[in-house]
């Protein structure tokens, strides 16, 4: 009796087919979702292939995905390639909500909030961070500053008089790296003095006379740091002029005053309110 021994191989190799284009764009911050490939054999069937790699939605760059499979009998399939390119459209440009800061304010004042414009093309959300660049447009950088939130800030007090007109120069990053800048001008204001009405005196008979005086407008929207009277024997009223006394007061709103004291009986005063 004589026996043969039939042995059939198996050596067709599966081929894989990508679901989806081979070449892919996708926008940083939004969810990727993988398309994957899927391997067909003759005798083993069909199913998912293995791929190579995960695509991070959140870092920009070429992700080369590689898809492959082997049979039972250990037969690879070709391998098949997509690439994914994972972009980030930048800011569109910078905007301030507000131009303009009335002079002598303190330092820190804030002035307006930078923001950036949505893009029609992005679906994604995005957060920026902005900052003072050096570049053209920058001279006036050194006096202002921008916070963790986006308001411009000043960093010192502004005079009308020595100087209206400052150009700075911003940037603005979202989370994804892409970048815009800008320049702004910022304008300097010019606030008037407080409107001080000098009024009528009295407790003269008494000796000890009440100056009084009332503000009608405080002028600048810093309001009033201080109230008084300058009190000499001259009408020429200047504080530091010699003869000149300066009187702080007490204010109650509007209306403030002080007692003249120790004034020469038979002497002519002239006094005038300021705040």
């Amino acid at each position: 009796q004589l026996t043969r021994t039939v042995t059939v191989q198996d050596t067709i190799p599966p081929v894989i087919t990508l679901n989806g284009e081979s070449n892919a764009s996708h926008e940083a911050g939004s969810p990727y979702l993988e398309l994957g490939a899927v391997w067909m054999d003759g005798l083993d069937g069909n199913g998912s292939a293995s791929v190579s790699r995960a695509v991070d939605a959140n870092l920009t760059g070429f992700y080369i995905l590689n898809y492959s499979h082997s049979d039972v009998a250990g037969n690879p399939a070709e391998q098949v390639t997509r690439t994914v390119t994972v972009f980030n459209l930048s800011p569109l440009g910078l905007e301030l909500s507000v131009l303009a800061l009335e002079e002598g304010l303190s330092p820190a004042t804030a002035i307006g909030s930078f923001s950036v414009p949505v893009n029609p093309d992005s679906n994604v959300s995005k957060s920026h961070s902005f900052a003072l660049v050096e570049g053209a447009g920058s001279e006036g950088n050194s006096n202002f500053s921008i916070d963790e939130t986006g308001r411009l800030l000043s960093s010192v007090s502004f005079d009308y008089e020595s100087q209206i007109f400052f150009a700075i120069r911003v940037r603005a990053t979202d989370q994804f790296g892409g970048e815009a800048e800008e320049t702004f001008t910022i304008s300097v204001v010019d606030a008037f003095e407080p409107i001080v009405d000098t009024q009528y005196v009295d407790g003269v008979d008494a000796g000890d006379p009440v100056l009084r005086g009332e503000v009608g407008d405080e002028g600048h929207s810093g309001g009033i740091v201080g109230h008084g009277f300058l009190l000499g024997t001259t009408p020429d009223l200047e504080s530091g002029n010699s003869g000149v006394s300066n009187l702080s007061a007490t204010s109650d709103g509007t209306s403030f005053s002080v007692v003249a004291l120790e004034l020469l009986a038979g002497k002519t005063y002239y006094y005038k309110a300021y705040a």
